[in-house]
């Protein structure tokens, strides 16, 4: 799917989704749902284009669970935790 497509594709979603392309620099979002706009007050404008770690700014996340998420994310393997939100 193009890029367009896939994030026309979750738009209409009730449930919180962010898209992003890990083939462009710095793995940018491409779209999201409205459920995430409802959710998080942002608008697709204000979020395609950005990597998502906007999101965590203002939540202190330690380096010890911060390097399990990161082991997990590159392995595959699950991740059990408590992430902060805002």
């Amino acid at each position: 799917l193009g890029d367009a497509l896939a994030a026309t594709s979750i738009h209409g979603m009730a449930v919180s989704v962010t898209l992003a392309n890990p083939h462009m620099a710095d793995c940018p979002l491409i779209g999201c749902s409205a459920g995430f706009t409802k959710i998080t007050g942002y608008t697709r404008e204000e979020i395609v284009g950005r990597n998502c770690r906007f999101l965590n700014e203002g939540c202190d996340i330690s380096p010890v669970v911060r390097t399990k998420l990161r082991r997990s994310a590159i392995s595959g393997a699950e991740f059990i935790g408590v992430l902060m939100n805002r």
